[in-house]
């Protein structure tokens, strides 16, 4: 709370604007990792560019690889005419940038959606060296949006739901920037219904930016929700710890379960 209540930090009016090069350091940013597309890096020395531009984008005609998938259930998560949408996730039939118009055809591959957020166009790319870890998208680790949702559970889990509604307001207020028809307030929600509420907002807000995973590990829902991509309660919440790690510390670090 302690950030909220220093005033430091702002929502950027227009959602779509943050993860442009524009929107980079905006007025929400708590936390960037800077990167640059003139650096000249390689797979062995990434030096000042990101691997993400071109992990997150399609296939085929559009150079990249295709990770981070969007998937059915993730867009129809959003409420109709939540504008969040349209700058996260590209669909078929959208223009993407100057790579050209995304086909199933053009990737080559079944994925019906694209990440938004990571893209970047072709005349973007760094001049000299390989392209491919020269991105210049910034990572935005903390977003103040992220903050503020974390107030809005926190305020609902200590008892004070009139907080948590608030909180969670300011958000969609900036996401459906003036638009009265869609993206209502909260105002009566209570109890799981609120609690539900916020969660939505988190995974429309930040979807794609990795926080995911480690939002339903912490809220105790990993073992449902991803119970059809083989999550396993008890091991899946950590990661295993290199064996290396183990011999070095002569046995003082032992293996995490499950692994």
């Amino acid at each position: 709370m302690a950030i909220i209540q220093s005033q430091e930090y702002f929502l950027d009016p227009d959602y779509a604007n943050i993860f442009t090069e524009a929107g980079e350091n905006g007025p929400g940013s708590i936390w960037e990792i800077q990167y640059m597309n003139a650096s000249g890096g390689n797979w062995g020395n990434q030096l000042e560019g990101t691997f993400t531009n071109v992990w997150q984008r399609a296939r085929g005609q559009f150079g990249g690889y295709g990770f981070n998938i969007p998937e059915q259930d993730f867009v129809d998560e959003f409420e109709d005419g939540d504008p969040r949408l349209a700058a996260t996730v590209f669909q078929v039939g959208d223009q993407m940038g100057d790579r050209g118009t995304f086909t199933l055809e053009a990737t080559g591959m079944p994925h019906a959606y694209y990440s938004k957020k990571f893209f970047i166009n072709a005349s973007d790319e760094a001049p000299f060296g390989d392209p491919n870890p020269n991105g210049y998208s910034n990572d935005r680790v903390i977003r103040y949006a992220d903050v503020l949702l974390f107030g809005a559970e926190s305020a609902f889990y200590l008892g004070d739901e009139a907080l948590a509604r608030q909180l969670t307001n300011i958000v969609r207020a900036r996401a459906r920037n003036n638009n009265s028809a869609i993206l209502p307030n909260l105002s009566s929600e209570t109890g799981q219904e609120l609690l539900d509420a916020i969660l939505h907002e988190r995974r429309v807000e930040l979807g794609l930016e990795g926080h995911r995973f480690f939002d339903l590990v912490r809220q105790g829902r990993a073992a449902d929700e991803l119970a059809d991509l083989g999550f396993t309660a008890g091991v899946n919440e950590v990661f295993p710890i290199p064996e290396v790690e183990i011999t070095l510390s002569g046995g003082l670090i032992t293996q995490n379960n499950g692994y």
